[in-house]
């Protein structure tokens, strides 16, 4: 019998904690390719946002003619090569999920590169989420903070987005929920300052906040 609630998680600082790691690689994929970033401002400005908009972004603002397929090719393979060491996943996120899988339908919704999600997925949660429940931004035209990549992941598993619930910890994945018309829940639990980021996922109009996805159950 299907689950009358889809639940979808973010995966990088949701699911896996990762966003550091991320911003690393791709900072170090922008030097390789002549651009040198401050990782500090790249984290506060970019976590959260979809590849090619960060490369055309930085493009525009640096007068830079980047070459966003090898940038996003190099950033890939950087991260591949050092996952093993670079992520880290909770044992009590494992266990929530694990316990949710076998409750509700559970999908991920990401816009990482479709080779990275399944890869950190795999690796933190086993068989817990199909492959074919494994969203990213290659998708759709308009990734995060644009609704798109959740309502298509809700109409792909037979779902109304009134029946659907957003897990997230960035602002520009809680907008994407929020626009979606889902049910959105932020995660604090892998934030570098829990406080500030509840303050700012509140400021996008979330009321659920949770530090830990253990509290995820008593919300659905």
């Amino acid at each position: 019998m299907r689950s009358q609630k889809l639940v979808i998680f973010d995966c990088d600082g949701t699911l896996v904690d990762s966003e550091a790691f991320n911003a690393r690689c791709f900072v170090e994929a922008l030097t390789h390719q002549g651009l040198h970033v401050d990782f500090e401002d790249y984290a506060r400005e970019f976590i959260g946002h979809q590849n090619g908009y960060i490369v055309k972004t930085l493009s525009e603002r640096h007068g830079v003619a980047l070459d966003r397929e090898k940038v996003v090719s190099l950033y890939g393979d950087l991260a591949l090569e050092r996952m093993e060491h670079g992520i880290r996943v909770l044992p009590e996120s494992q266990d929530v999920v694990r316990r949710l899988s076998a409750r509700y339908t559970m999908a991920v919704g990401s816009n990482s590169e479709r080779r990275l999600v399944l890869a950190k997925v795999a690796a933190g949660y086993g068989d817990l989420f199909d492959v074919a429940h494994i969203f990213t931004s290659e998708l759709v035209k308009h990734p995060k903070p644009a609704p798109d990549l959740f309502l298509h992941a809700a109409n792909a598993m037979g779902y109304d987005a009134a029946n659907a619930v957003v897990i997230e910890d960035t602002v520009s994945g809680v907008r994407a929920g929020l626009a979606a018309g889902m049910e959105t829940i932020g995660y604090t639990g892998l934030a570098e300052d829990p406080e500030e980021a509840e303050k700012a996922l509140r400021g996008e109009g979330v009321t659920k906040v949770i530090n830990s996805l253990g509290d995820l159950e008593r919300h659905l």
